[in-house]
């Protein structure tokens, strides 16, 4: 027997689905498949799951950054003007954001010059 919903309770649902991804938490206690549209992607995870340096970490949790769906949404250049987040970091990130099969916001105006100084080293 097929469980009926009230469209009602659905909108309902799914706001607070968004909500909670919104601002980094994930929902996992979802009532039924129908409701939970986080599944396997990567961009909804916690930063807390990345394996990232000490250093990593505390410059995201300062700038308010918890999913790696907020990390994606920045470019290289908005990333170095974070405080203690150098070349370096930036190369951990992208490293970390590959693996994944992700990359950060593309910056047209600026991220050609950031990043083939970051290539140069790493490549």
């Amino acid at each position: 027997m097929s469980e009926h919903r009230d469209p009602g309770d659905c909108q309902g649902v799914a706001a607070l689905v968004v909500y909670r991804c919104a601002c980094g938490r994930v929902w996992a206690d979802a009532p039924s498949p129908l409701c939970d549209p986080i599944g396997d992607d990567p961009r909804f995870e916690s930063i807390e799951t990345l394996e990232c340096s000490m250093r990593l970490y505390h410059c995201l949790q300062r700038e308010g950054i918890r999913t790696v769906g907020q990390l994606t949404q920045r470019s290289a250049r908005e990333l170095l003007k974070i405080k203690n987040f150098g070349r370096g970091t930036l190369r951990e990130v992208i490293a970390l954001l590959a693996d994944k099969g992700l990359a950060l916001r593309p910056d047209p105006h600026s991220d050609a010059s950031v990043l083939r100084g970051l290539t140069a080293v790493t490549g």
